[in-house]
């Protein structure tokens, strides 16, 4: 009996790859994982589907600064500080048009142009995808490279839902660290009750 040959199409890969990652951080999340732990495995995903040499979260502080929390990869050709002030414009940009913002080739891009000038190294490749918590943007997922190229579907999928569970887990983060006790329940919450076996 010949049995024909079973193909793989790389798109249901790809939604494969972003299903396991997805349910990963929802695994982490529901654990004692902090969002910054997390961070550091989104990013390297990150990293490896868009073949970025850098990639970073930053955040909006409550003073609407914006602030590096978490990298991957390459250092960053400029302090942490002035990085997240450059990038700055890139992710109002993004959560402007709340979606993901991205050029093959910044120098010749004029939304981007500055951008890639004041990061210096010949910055080419460059995008940033918004994250939302309760419809308020609240900072971005940025990746960025010297050479340059196009980012694929896949890997903007995939950027999208690291957004998103990052957005998700910085929620739920802050929810652990406000709650202590379920109002419906009474009882000590999951964060509380580890700080207590732990204390």
């Amino acid at each position: 009996m010949i049995m024909a040959n079973e193909t793989k199409s790389p798109k249901a890969d790809s939604f494969r790859n972003i299903a396991t990652l997805l349910g990963e951080a929802i695994r982490k999340l529901n654990a004692t994982c902090t969002y910054a732990e997390l961070a550091d495995d989104l990013l390297r995903t990150v990293l490896q589907s868009t073949g970025a040499r850098r990639t970073i979260i930053c955040k909006w502080t409550d003073d609407d600064e914006p602030l590096v929390i978490a990298a991957q990869g390459l250092p960053a050709p400029v302090t942490p500080g002035d990085e997240a002030v450059i990038l700055d414009p890139l992710m109002r940009m993004a959560a402007g048009f709340g979606r993901i913002v991205n050029t093959e080739d910044a120098p010749k891009d004029n939304r981007f142009r500055e951008i890639a000038h004041r990061m210096g190294l010949g910055i080419r490749r460059l995008g940033a995808a918004p994250m939302f918590n309760r419809g308020r943007a609240i900072g971005a997922v940025i990746y960025y490279s010297d050479p340059p190229g196009a980012l694929t579907p896949e890997a903007a999928a995939l950027l999208a839902e690291v957004s998103h569970c990052m957005a998700m887990a910085m929620e739920l983060s802050t929810l652990r660290d406000q709650t202590h006790v379920d109002e419906i329940t009474g009882l000590p919450t999951h964060r509380e009750f580890l700080d207590r076996l732990t204390g």
